[in-house]
């Protein structure tokens, strides 16, 4: 009958190995147990395949890498690509003076600024790498809306368009032609589409399609300098388009003030805000223009 009091417990080379190594694992940061490894082989990536890496955290060394994903994303408003849509990891920063910094990581330069308030917005490229600036939230936005409120108050920046075919009825037309003339007026580009019937109606005969033309060219001649732009495109009685503008808002400001200037009437004593001369009965309408003073300042 065996000993049993001199019996050992043995324990695989696994098991020795767990004990070993499986302490100083469990004591790392969560985000360093799990290093990916760079493959022995590169595999064969199809060549539209993206290059940015994966989703990661920190590496053993302690320096974070970055999980964001660069790429251009464009907005309808700003053509300009900010922050992570700008693509590439190294950009040129433009400076106070106006110099270009050497190239920096745009991951730090976005951990260093503050993102509530200001972002980093792409201008072009130097020598293949992103040109950038940082730009204060608030100036831009208030940019973009100066920008937009100019343009509503300047209507003869957008284009109308009329359609009309060859053979249409007078009636028609000169609902078409009133539309014409007030654009015109309003000093707007306006292009008229010139187009066949539709199927089953009968081509219009040249005597029609001149008459049609010289009632566009009548309207637009009626129309204190409105001009035709270029020359008709198209073929005559086919497809065409007829390209006119009517006279900008400047231009017929500048030809309102021609001849209007009015004499000043010689008075005793006071002068104005604007350096006129003032009677002495004009008190108050001398304090009514130091109220509206302000007012024309802002908004000038």
């Amino acid at each position: 009958m065996p000993n049993m009091s001199h019996s050992f417990h043995t324990i695989s080379t696994a098991e020795a190995l767990q004990r070993v190594f499986l302490p100083v694992v469990r004591s790392l940061p969560a985000a360093s147990r799990y290093v990916r490894r760079k493959p022995l082989h590169p595999l064969n990536t199809p060549r539209h395949a993206s290059t940015h890496s994966r989703p990661g955290a920190f590496d053993l060394s302690g320096k974070f890498v970055s999980s964001a994903k660069f790429g251009p994303k464009l907005s309808s408003t700003n053509p300009h690509p900010r922050d992570e849509g700008i693509n590439g990891h190294r950009i040129h920063l433009v400076q106070a003076d106006e110099r270009l910094s050497p190239p920096q990581s745009l991951v730090r330069l976005l951990q260093q600024i503050n993102r509530k308030t200001h972002m980093v917005e792409q201008h072009g490229k130097f020598e293949g790498i992103p040109v950038c600036r940082v730009v204060d939230k608030a100036e831009a936005r208030a940019a973009e809306k100066q920008r937009r409120k100019a343009k509503a108050k300047s209507p003869e920046q957008t284009k109308k368009y009329l359609e009309l075919n060859w053979a249409i009825d007078p009636n028609d037309l000169q609902h078409r032609l009133g539309k014409l003339r007030q654009f015109l007026m309003e000093g707007r580009r306006v292009e008229v589409f010139l187009a066949k019937k539709k199927k089953r109606m009968r081509d219009a005969t040249e005597a029609e399609g001149r008459a049609t033309l010289k009632k566009i060219k009548e309207c637009v001649e009626g129309v204190d300098g409105a001009k035709e732009l270029k020359a008709m495109e198209g073929a005559f009685l086919q497809k065409a388009t007829l390209f006119y503008e009517g006279k900008r808002a400047k231009q017929r400001g500048e030809k309102a003030d021609e001849g209007n200037e009015v004499e000043k009437p010689e008075t005793e004593t006071g002068t104005g805000y604007n350096g006129e001369d003032v009677a002495q009965g004009q008190e108050e309408e001398e304090s009514i223009e130091q109220e509206e003073r302000p007012r024309h300042a802002a908004y000038g």
